[in-house]
């Protein structure tokens, strides 16, 4: 098992980042970056309901894309580095729910949004999630 991090605030800003001794808490060496995975979606009881960051928002609020294509393509690799990081650091098999780039291009065409891009739209699979969204709607009323 790898060393644990410490990170150092100064204010708002992160003043080091360093790998730290559990016996001790003593320092080790100081690293320019460290990956940080959230411990709730380590796999959880199918009770309990996993938040997504629009949950936090207003249904209201509009959701602003900077190169959409981009964004899906970093959420997918973030999603499979993840998974792989699960698989590689867990003895017994659990679990693990994340939200997929798909279900949040799902509530992302719930919402209000905008998009840019500076080679074109890159919104063809948000659209698509969004039209299909609003034909489940329609066809239930």
């Amino acid at each position: 098992m790898e060393d644990p991090v410490r990170i150092e605030f100064f204010g708002e800003e992160v003043d080091s980042i360093r790998h730290f001794s559990l016996e001790s808490q003593r320092s080790l060496w100081q690293i320019e970056e460290a990956k940080l995975y959230p411990a709730g979606e380590r796999g959880f009881s199918s009770s309990l309901k996993a938040f997504s960051l629009f949950d936090y928002f207003p249904k209201d609020a509009v959701v602003f894309l900077d190169e959409p294509a981009r964004l899906l393509e970093e959420a997918e690799r973030v999603e499979a580095e993840f998974l792989n990081f699960f698989e590689a650091n867990t003895e017994e098999e659990e679990k693990v729910e994340l939200f997929s780039p798909q279900t949040l291009l799902t509530e992302i065409g719930e919402r209000a949004f905008a998009a840019f891009s500076t080679l074109g739209t890159g919104l063809d699979s948000l659209v698509d999630v969004a039209d299909a969204r609003n034909l489940q709607k329609k066809r239930k009323q």
